[in-house]
Formats: C-alpha cells, structure tokens, sequence
C-alpha cells in the first residue's frame, strides 16, 4: 500500500483540485485506499489460483461437462452437451463434500488469512457489516481447512471475480475519474 497509494495519487488527481488532494491525505481516506489495494491485489491472486487449479484438474471440477468424442477418441469439456445424469450423479457428492486436494488447500489458507485481515481491519476502519462479513467468510473457509467442503473453497472463491471490477469503480469515483475510458469499460 505505501508503494501503490503514493503512485496511484500522483497519476489521478490534478494537483489543481485541493478538494480532492487534501481529502485524500486524511486517515480515513488513507485507511481505505489501503483496503481497496489489498482487496483488489488479493482478489487477482486468488482468481489466477482457483483458474490454475481448475486448469489442472479440471476432471476434478467439471465430471459433468465432459463429453467423448468416439471418432477422435478424445473426451473434451463443452457447456453444449451438459450431461445432466453426470451432473445430478450421486456417486460424485462424497468426493464433493469429503474430497481433499492440496492446491485447494493452499487457496483456503490464503483466503482466511485475507478474510482475516478483512475482519480486523473492518473492525478498525470500517462498518460491523463487514467485519461480519469477514468473520462469516474466515469461519466458512477454516472448515475448508478440514477435508470437509475443501472441493468448494475454489469454486465459490469464483465470486471475488467481480471484486477487481468494484475496485476499479471504487478507484475511478473516489479520483473523480468516472467519465475515464477504464471506468466505463468497467
């Protein structure tokens, strides 16, 4: 954060605008430029782990989207030719609820160790309907610790795909940047 804060506010604020430049050097301000970075850091770190570990295994994630090719001899996945038996196939919960992998468990331990950051600092800087969120959120993946629900931490770690996206918007509204070809891709 003291790397990026400075950096960030040099390339976006026009040193003209003193509004702008004094309300970004208050603490408050400060405290959450800092929660946005580690947020928007931590969700892209995250992501490329949960996609890697799906990349690898993806017979572990998707045993219902595959599909075989008789003539090539290949089996591949596809969204087209969902196999709704495969995907309803009782035999596969076991392996779901009780199933254990190790690049699982390294994503689980980096998402308490940012879910517990979050609870903290959302106590410190923040409203008590974050620190719940982090608190729930640490709680539901500790017990992914375990090799229960360990199959899960990755596939619903998948929703912090729209964090880096709400972190951008945060960025482009909080520098007056809303009308910046970024922010409105975005």
């Amino acid at each position: 954060y003291y790397l990026i804060k400075p950096i960030l506010s040099r390339l976006l604020i026009d040193k003209n605008n003193k509004a702008l430049v004094e309300k970004d050097n208050k603490k408050r301000t400060r405290n959450q430029i800092a929660m946005h970075v580690v947020s928007f850091i931590q969700a892209l770190c995250i992501l490329e782990f949960c996609f890697l570990a799906i990349i690898e295994d993806p017979d572990y994630y998707f045993t219902f989207f595959k599909v075989k090719n008789e003539i090539k001899q290949l089996e591949s996945v596809s969204l087209v030719n969902l196999d709704f038996k495969k995907l309803f196939d009782l035999s596969k919960i076991e392996e779901r609820i009780f199933g254990y992998t190790e690049n699982n468990n390294k994503i689980v331990i980096l998402a308490c160790g940012y879910f517990l950051w979050d609870m903290v600092i959302s106590a410190y800087c923040s409203t008590p309907a974050f620190m719940v969120h982090g608190f729930v959120s640490f709680t539901v993946y500790s017990i992914g610790l375990s090799k229960f629900i360990n199959y899960y931490a990755c596939v619903f770690l998948i929703f912090e795909l729209s964090n880096p996206f709400l972190n951008i918007r945060w960025f482009a509204n909080h520098y007056q940047k809303s009308n910046n070809i970024l922010a409105r891709v975005n």
